[in-house]
């Protein structure tokens, strides 16, 4: 949902102050234009939006490509993820396959799943877009090609190697080592899968120990997956 950001007389005059300001800053005599770009992520900082929008514009009319991903970010942050699509598409465009990841998350947000495959394809690099890749692929009733994509991608990709050891079940004992590589790393979000195989696999006492350094470092559904003390 888009935030309100004040009346017609505000929004009139935040639209006067942001010309005024992209008329100031482009008249800036910047050497290197990713100062630019750095003044726009510390005005972004303080909640200086308006700074922001401007110093981040300005930057990318002179070449520096970072600054159209952040300003998405800004707009998504503001409430507008229509217009902050418009920006990560556009970074997508220059190569930023973050900007690729997060057009894929929207267009997967509103049903799109032939433009969630399309942006999040050219995000495979974002460690993230794997998983959620494969489950556009399922929605869309692909179900070989995203079984390959968890498998190709599980080492890299926690979430991936959940998806592969769930599906594989207790007596895939590889694919529970890789769980147990990704804990071992610091990933205790797979600490709660790790405890729910241990267990079928009468390992219960070694899977609870997951789950409890899982918890103790804070892991949310580790917490809230441990048995109420007796």
């Amino acid at each position: 949902m888009t935030r309100a950001h004040g009346g017609e007389d505000e929004v009139g005059e935040r639209l006067d102050s942001l010309a005024a300001l992209r008329s100031a800053v482009a008249a800036l005599d910047v050497s290197d234009p990713d100062m630019l770009h750095d003044l726009g992520n510390e005005f972004r900082a303080v909640g200086a939006d308006i700074a922001a929008i401007a110093f981040f514009g300005e930057a990318i009319r002179r070449g520096v490509n970072d600054s159209i991903y952040n300003l998405g970010l800004l707009h998504l942050d503001r409430g507008d993820p229509d217009e902050a699509l418009a920006y990560f598409e556009q970074a997508a465009r220059a190569g930023d396959p973050k900007g690729a990841f997060m057009a894929g998350q929207r267009h997967e947000e509103l049903g799109d799943l032939e433009l969630a495959e399309r942006w999040y394809r050219g995000g495979l690099e974002v460690d993230d877009t794997p998983f959620r890749l494969a489950r556009v692929l399922r929605a869309q009733g692909c179900y070989e090609a995203a079984e390959e994509l968890v498998a190709s991608n599980a080492e890299r990709s926690w979430e991936c190697a959940v998806d592969l050891a769930l599906g594989r079940g207790p007596d895939d004992v590889d694919a529970i080592a890789l769980l147990e590589r990704h804990f071992e790393a610091g990933v205790l979000e797979v600490g709660v899968t790790l405890e729910h195989l241990l267990a079928q696999r009468d390992e219960a006492e070694r899977g609870r120990s997951f789950l409890e350094r899982a918890a103790a470092g804070g892991e949310l559904s580790a917490v809230h997956n441990q048995s109420p003390a007796t």
